[in-house]
């Protein structure tokens, strides 16, 4: 059965066609990379007319058009919830060249509920990263912000003990006449 929307799509699915596609194929190397990976069957072996064949292309327009968050029903667990372990993998799964390799050990370890990973389509699986990436961006925010007040406190000292020390060495014991 080939999907004719996003949620639809496994993830595993989706996977392997961007696994077997370059930067410069065509579209006509996409329609038949599809048709084989959610048929499992060479297009130039399917038995179909071309007008079942035009009707495959228009169902499988969606693969140009973005994917954007709906509503979704999955729970997740908040990043202040993690144990230090699964925050440290989610660190190591963040990585933006690997992310769709990455997103069902992420969402694994942020789901509240187990699932079957198998079935996650990529509607549900980019309404998770969605999410995710709010919550990481959100405390990635506060990291921040507190990293920058920390710094400033820092610089803080650093000037008062400059300024402390240079008061120490003009003092009227070395004979300079300031107070």
């Amino acid at each position: 059965m080939i999907p004719s929307g996003w949620d639809e799509v496994k993830v595993k699915d989706y996977i392997r066609l961007i696994d077997s596609l370059d930067d410069d194929s065509t579209i006509e190397e996409m329609f038949e990379n599809a048709f084989y990976v959610f048929t499992g069957i060479e297009i130039y072996n399917a038995k179909m007319t071309f007008e079942e064949s035009a009707a495959i292309g228009h169902r499988l327009q969606y693969l140009h058009e973005e994917l954007t968050e709906t509503k979704h029903t999955r729970k997740y667990k908040r990043l202040k919830d993690l144990s230090y372990q699964d925050y440290m993998n989610v660190q190591l799964l963040m990585k933006p060249e690997k992310l769709w390799y990455n997103i069902i050990p992420l969402l694994k370890i942020f789901s509240v509920e187990p699932f079957d990973e198998k079935q996650i389509t990529m509607q549900e699986a980019m309404n998770g990263f969605f999410l995710l990436s709010r919550k990481v961006n959100k405390r990635l925010w506060y990291l921040r912000i507190s990293l920058r007040f920390k710094a400033m406190k820092i610089i803080v000292a650093i000037c008062w003990q400059k300024m402390l020390h240079k008061l120490k060495g003009s003092s009227p014991k070395n004979g300079d006449g300031l107070i």
